[in-house]
């Protein structure tokens, strides 16, 4: 019997190739947490009540296609609706790893073309460092952004591979992969016009009035029958083109070469990169190609698309926005493209190595890069996803989860605070300068049902003057005959927000029906803080006592309470 010999070149490259996959799951169980981050809270839960609760199935196929911002999400509620129904409730951790699936599944499809013209597992390594580093750490633990990016980039990768073959079959698998696309995110309907250019180029007429038709049948239904609303901007496209064409044009190169944005220097960097890597695209265009390298081609053409639309959309955010590690994927995808040209040009089997070494050293150097920053802003993520809301509004997203605990949908992982109800048509500040105090009275029937709880942490609604107010905030809580009390500094806290103090000593057992006394008083400091003052709600039994002349009759502060 013959026994083939392991070559252990090969299985040292594939070990080389693999690794920043294994790192990139391991990242995904290791930081993920399952609770909402962000759009979580508008596009998959509050979403998800309201699915459950339409009677029709019109109504929820019309929830199904409902924009979300810009983007038609249809692939994120699907998969929603499908851990919902498997879990028998939303688990963020799944949604995470569904995300993940798409990036792996997309870096698969690169490494298989890779391998596929060079007969070797080890020249997939620059694209699988390159697509799968750090970089897109932004997209970890934030279930929508992660489900829509990576499932809307994998089918129109799909779509474009399936698209530059030249049978039936598969131009019908390049269809419906299109159309996933374009219903996963707004940068999936890219795809078509660049797989028009894909066909024209290839002088296939009856590919190319197939493609056009479908591209206007799905454009007419994304934006005219399901009746599309722009979101409000800052300057319409013609006047972006017209007043700031050198900043979209820089937006864009910053955008292609944002995997560089890991080192210092702004925008500098990854805008020479991205003009960098457009002009060895366009210097391999010039010199001409097979129809091998086609579909390369249109990858690379989509990714320069997707950047000309973020210029056009995210450029009144500043030239930062082209940074954001949510968009790090699409320039490693475009590298990753040039990557493959790059590769069949070599002219000799050893000269690819040497390509191989050359860009496999850059892109590992790429990916270390990345490593602190992402693990520093990954841990800082997943102790505030643990800790505490991450949603700009807080009494939404306390009402959002509020209603998934009584559906049974999605259930916190930590205690949430609760809101006392002002009146917030108005506000006036109730201004305290060192040694002053305010005192209140309330209870929380209502708040608690019918067991008591502990109060551990009070939070009153403050302006500090831009963040520089300097003393320290000191509250104290009784009820009954038992007090308990707790300070905090105010430099650092955000302005117009809430200022949260922790209860010394565990805090303070408290019932439905007890009368609550709170004491606040601004210690030390310079510069004073303000209170803000909002109209009593006539069924509120929120009393402010002193000071004894109130600003505004019947004014109360905005307070909130952590009960364990």
């Amino acid at each position: 019997m013959e026994y083939k010999t392991i070559d252990k070149k090969v299985v040292l490259s594939g070990a080389v190739v693999i690794v920043p996959l294994l790192v990139m799951i391991a990242i995904n169980f290791v930081y993920t947490v399952n609770m909402p981050n962000w759009d979580d809270y508008d596009s998959i839960l509050n979403w998800l009540h309201e699915y459950l609760a339409a009677g029709s199935l019109h109504d929820k196929l019309h929830l199904l296609l409902r924009q979300h911002n810009e983007h038609r999400i249809f692939v994120d509620r699907v998969i929603a609706l499908a851990v919902h129904a498997l879990a028998g409730q939303i688990n963020f951790v799944a949604l995470n790893l569904m995300g993940l699936l798409a990036l792996l599944c997309l870096s698969t499809c690169f490494i298989v073309l890779a391998t596929k013209n060079s007969k070797t597992i080890f020249a997939a390594l620059p694209v699988s460092y390159l697509l799968l580093s750090f970089s897109t750490y932004g997209l970890v633990s934030f279930a929508m952004a992660s489900l829509q990016q990576y499932w809307q980039l994998l089918f129109s990768v799909l779509a474009i591979l399936f698209a530059s073959k030249m049978d039936w079959k598969r131009t019908i698998i390049a269809l419906l992969a299109a159309f996933l696309a374009a219903f996963s995110g707004a940068g999936g309907l890219l795809v078509y016009p660049a797989i028009l250019v894909l066909q024209i180029v290839r002088k296939d007429v009856r590919r190319t009035a197939l493609w056009l038709l479908t591209t206007g049948i799905v454009f007419w239904f994304y934006f005219l029958f399901l009746d599309y609303k722009s979101p409000a901007s800052g300057m319409s496209k013609w006047g972006l083109l017209y007043n700031h064409p050198f900043e979209l044009a820089w937006y864009v190169f910053a955008f292609l070469g944002n995997i560089a944005a890991a080192f210092p220097g702004g925008s500098l960097v990854p805008g020479l990169v991205g003009l960098v890597l457009c002009a060895v695209l366009l210097m391999f265009l010039v010199t001409g190609s097979g129809r091998k390298d086609d579909a390369v081609y249109a990858i690379a053409l989509l990714m320069i698309f997707t950047a000309g639309a973020g210029a056009l959309s995210r450029l009144s955010e500043g030239l930062d926005s082209a940074l954001s590690s949510r968009y790090t994927i699409y320039s490693a995808v475009f590298a990753s493209a040039i990557y493959l040209l790059y590769l069949r040009r070599a002219p000799t089997p050893r000269s690819m190595v040497t390509r191989v070494i050359a860009t496999g050293l850059l892109s590992v150097v790429i990916y270390v890069s990345w490593i602190s920053i992402g693990i520093h802003y990954l841990s800082n993520q997943r102790s505030r996803l643990l800790t505490s809301i991450v949603y700009p509004e807080e009494p939404r997203a306390v009402k959002i989860l509020d209603e998934a605990a009584i559906a049974k949908t999605f259930i916190p992982s930590f205690a949430l605070p609760t809101y006392l109800p002002v009146d917030e048509s108005r506000k006036v500040p109730l201004v305290l300068s060192a040694g002053g105090s305010l005192t209140l009275e309330f209870s929380l029937n209502g708040q608690l049902l019918s067991r008591s709880r502990r109060l551990t942490e009070v939070g009153l609604f403050i302006g500090n003057y831009g963040g520089t107010s300097d003393g320290n905030l000191v509250i104290r809580v009784c009820d009954k005959d038992v007090c308990r009390e707790g300070s905090t500094s105010l430099l650092g806290i955000a302005d117009n927000a809430y200022a949260m103090v922790t209860l010394y000593g565990n805090g303070l057992e408290v019932a439905s029906n007890d009368r609550i006394e709170l004491i606040a008083t601004y210690a030390g400091g310079i510069v004073p803080v303000a209170i803000w003052l909002y109209p009593r709600l006539p069924t509120s039994d929120l009393i402010l006592k002193t000071p004894s002349v109130p600003v505004g009759e019947g004014s109360v502060p905005k307070l909130s309470l952590d009960l364990k």
